[in-house]
């Protein structure tokens, strides 16, 4: 046995054998043939499931996804068997699992699936105000795969919901043997919102009530019972659970936090949905019923049929609420949406059950391995030895960076503490980051509501963290987010504008409350705040963060973190280049091909080039760099190279870019930044091709501009709106820059690191002493911008040696030339006509939507 790296991985449960599911990433070159792979755990071979999740471009596998059955918790090594060894994997011929029983497409109506040898029944029941009697499940399809250690269950539906449609899906995977199972449960508003006059507010016409949205399971003649802890203060006797055996209905109203009546909960019309602050625990019926009262109820519910005892817990039951349990008449009824919800157009829910099955194991004993998930730990050398982000480092040596962002755990205002301050909790909201930053300067008022929606990619930042330290607590952070960035910031839809549809909303409105207008940036009740403001707008591609979804995807198997990260990056391409009609392309070239340093709707174009040098063109390549990430799509990397083609030029005069203006130019670096990943990505493929030196002279040539000219922002406050220390955060960009700017030089020049440095020094030392420091977005733009430094600790320098290079005339603005390429493009779209497409474009613009 060939060991390829020892103690990689670190897994922590307590406990009974484990099903452990992470993703592995390899070395290029070090293994092609997947079946090989062991994981070795005090020199026995772990019973191992591993599928590639991605490619290197010599074949061998640069992800895994691992399934593994592990009997106790610690360290592991990966090793390869010999070529020509028998295929024991560790893996044993179980019987099938207690827990499943196949669906099959025979299951009728709102049926899903049966489990504990058929003897119990699972389905759904879903109303809505347009009609009084449970919907029926349509459209119904269903999958089935299994392997080795698991059995894996698809299920997609529709509703007629009377005024639109609503879309079920759901997962479900089973452990052979032991019957640990993961239940996750999505719904989905498909159209589109009106958005009338571009607000976004909650009451849009194009919204779905739901009146309840249930799970039910069911077995004649069975028992049940529920055991709940209060994961607020602790109300049961000394901090216990307290079981209840029969009838029983659990229901939590509100977040049991200090600031449950945030008007983070309003409706449509500002009235509060939450009129509890915790829970109700009622035992029996009827005017008799024992009840007991509390604040966070963390429920655990059993079935009991026969000799078979089915647990089940719903992941962050008190934290999404407003949510129900109860049990009796051999049933147990999960109410996820149990009062009157607004589930907007393009908005989703995604809800996660963990089920067991005991033929002996007590309530108690079955509810403690249900609240218990293993936890991975990554060996950060490992990580850096797989390349999986070349552009930096992970490392968990201290640094006063490091310091700083440990402050989002432990400071006084870390993001546990926001959460609780305006009550971040809800199924709409919990996950989110509250945006505090945005009432800085403000009068002081009992409460701002600012949603953050992924700004700057916090989902990224966090990650990267966790894989800097391996502190679990940043999971904690970092599940709930990508579920509620992937349900409710993400406009998930394909009836809106080209330009609208599948996209990120940005954050709310600066420095104006969320007022009704939810997590969609702009509401009605929005007004003129300071000069410039402009209302109105949806999904921008200034505002497009994919990494941190591509991460869930290859750490975690979230396969629609990937979808999403697909999702993203057609839209941004949308945004930028069309939607590939006629009339589209005719209408762009209407009104963004004339205006050269003019604002469009894409940005301020220089003259000759197609797009922006902002932010919003370095979100479009991160989202093909990431969509590459998880696809392994080579022609990505061709696109990315023929953006920064049409962006800059290697020999073009920089001082013609007004780099000066700060306010309106400093998110050129945000694209530099994107360059740079796309340079150390292509010699980590060893692709070093013309448009590899294209990208590195480019860099180069601005790197020099920036050594001569750039300094620090607040040394110039009279030129800054607002200056603040985001600004301060926003250098770590330029100090990040001159490293890559230093490693890709042509000959070393230590100028470039002695100004990185600075820059650091600077940064650390401004925060330190800042009460800033502690907003949610400097935390995010540090935890985003980590790793670089690391990295060049130890000066490096490309081993690509620079190669001097000609390229072609620097673009020029000609009118004869805009209408020759309008031209080009309306015969090269003429070929693909679709009717279907023409129509769909036409109908957004013409809909009474916002700008």
């Amino acid at each position: 046995m060939e060991i390829i790296a020892k103690n990689i991985i670190r897994v922590d449960f307590s406990g009974t054998a484990q099903l452990v599911c992470f993703g592995l990433p390899l070395p290029v070159g070090v293994v092609s043939d997947l079946s090989r792979l062991r994981l070795i755990q005090h020199d026995q071979v772990i019973p191992l499931v591993a599928e590639v999740s991605a490619s290197w471009p010599d074949g061998s596998v640069r992800w895994a996804w691992c399934k593994a059955r592990m009997e106790r918790a610690g360290k592991v090594d990966v090793a390869l068997c010999p070529a020509k060894a028998p295929a024991d994997t560790g893996l044993m011929n179980d019987a099938a699992s207690p827990l499943w029983v196949s669906p099959g497409v025979e299951a009728t109506g709102n049926d899903l699936l049966s489990l504990l040898g058929g003897a119990c029944q699972v389905s759904i029941r879903l109303t809505t105000s347009h009609c009084e009697q449970p919907l029926l499940l349509q459209s119904k399809r269903v999958g089935c795969l299994s392997d080795a250690l698991t059995q894996t269950y698809t299920l997609t539906g529709d509703f007629d919901a009377g005024n639109g449609r609503l879309c079920l899906s759901c997962d479900l995977s089973v452990c052979r043997g032991s019957g640990a199972t993961e239940l996750q449960l999505r719904l989905h508003n498909p159209q589109a919102a009106e958005h009338s006059g571009g607000s976004w507010d909650l009451g849009d016409p194009a919204s779905i009530i739901i009146t309840e949205f249930a799970l039910i399971f069911r077995a004649d003649g069975a028992t049940t019972s529920v055991v709940v802890t209060d994961e607020g203060v602790g109300l049961f006797p000394n901090n216990s659970s307290v079981q209840f055996n029969g009838s029983f209905i659990l229901a939590q109203q509100g977040s049991g936090g200090e600031h449950w009546k945030s008007p983070i909960h309003w409706d449509a019309n500002k009235i509060s949905t939450v009129q509890q602050q915790g829970f109700v625990l009622k035992q029996g019926e009827g005017v008799d019923a024992n009840s007991i009262t509390g604040l966070r109820a963390m429920p655990v519910a059993t079935l009991t049929a026969g000799e078979q005892q089915l647990g089940l817990l719903l992941e962050g039951f008190w934290q999404n609420f407003p949510t129900q349990v109860s049990g009796g008449d051999g049933e147990l009824s999960w109410s996820l949406f149990p009062q009157h919800t607004e589930l907007q157009g393009g908005e989703s829910k995604t809800w996660l059950f963990r089920c067991g099955v005991s033929s002996a194991a007590s309530v108690e004993d079955l509810s403690l391995a249900l609240s218990q998930r293993p936890k991975v730990h990554y060996e950060p050398d490992y990580l850096n030895r797989c390349q999986i982000l070349p552009h930096l480092m992970f490392s968990p040596a201290p640094s006063p960076l490091g310091d700083l962002i440990q402050q989002g755990l432990t400071g006084e205002s870390n993001f546990f503490t926001k959460r609780e301050q305006v009550d971040v909790y809800g199924w709409r909201h919990y996950g989110e980051l509250y945006a505090d930053h945005e009432c800085h300067g403000l009068p002081e008022q009992p409460y701002f509501i600012s949603h953050y929606n992924n700004q700057y990619d916090p989902l990224m930042g966090m990650t990267l963290q966790y894989l800097h330290d391996g502190n679990t607590a940043w999971l904690d952070l970092i599940q709930p987010l990508s579920k509620h960035v992937q349900d409710i910031d993400i406009y998930d839809t394909e009836q809106d504008k080209a330009e609208y549809n599948g996209g990120l909303f940005w954050h709310t409105n600066h420095y104006l409350p969320a007022e009704t207008c939810s997590h969609r940036s702009y509401s009605k009740y929005h007004t003129a705040v300071y000069d410039g403001y402009q209302g109105g707008g949806g999904p921008g591609g200034q505002h497009c963060y994919t990494t941190g979804l591509a991460l869930q995807y290859h750490l975690f198997g979230d396969q629609q973190a990937k979808q999403k990260v697909e999702q993203l990056c057609a839209w941004v391409r949308c945004f930028y280049n069309g939607s590939g009609s006629l009339l589209d392309r005719t209408f762009r070239f209407l009104t963004i091909d004339f205006k050269q340093n003019t604002f469009t709707n894409i940005g301020i174009k220089a003259p000759g080039y197609r797009y922006p040098l902002d932010r919003g063109t370095g979100n479009y390549l991160v989202a093909l760099l990431d969509c590459y990430d998880v696809t392994d799509r080579q022609h990505l990397l061709v696109e990315v190279a023929d953006v920064i083609r049409q962006t800059c030029h290697p020999e073009e005069d920089i001082e013609l870019r007004d780099l000066h203006d700060i306010e309106n130019a400093w998110f050129y670096t945000v694209f530099l930044q994107a360059v740079g990943r796309f340079l150390f990505l292509k010699e980590t493929l060893n692709q070093i091709d013309d448009d590899y030196w294209y990208a590195r002279h480019s860099l180069m040539h601005y790197g020099q501009w920036m050594l001569a000219n750039e300094g620090f922002y607040l040394d110039k406050p009279e030129l800054l709106e607002f200056p603040n220390d985001t600004w301060c955060a926003q250098e770590l960009r330029k100090a990040n820059l001159f490293c890559y700017m230093y490693y890709f030089s042509a000959q070393e020049n230590r100028a470039y690191l002695d100004r990185a440095e600075a820059f650091y020094h600077y940064i650390e030392q401004r925060l330190q002493q800042s009460p800033e420091a502690q907003y949610t977005r400097l935390l995010v733009l540090m935890m985003q911008n980590d790793g670089v430094k690391q990295k060049f600790q130890t000066p490096l320098r490309s081993p690509v040696l620079f190669q001097e290079r000609d390229f072609a005339k620097v673009p020029s603005h000609s009118v004869v030339k805009l209408c020759l390429d309008y031209i080009k493009d309306i015969a090269r779209l003429s070929l693909r006509f679709s009717f279907a497409r023409e129509r769909q474009w036409l109908m957004g613009r013409l809909k009474s939507r916002g700008a």
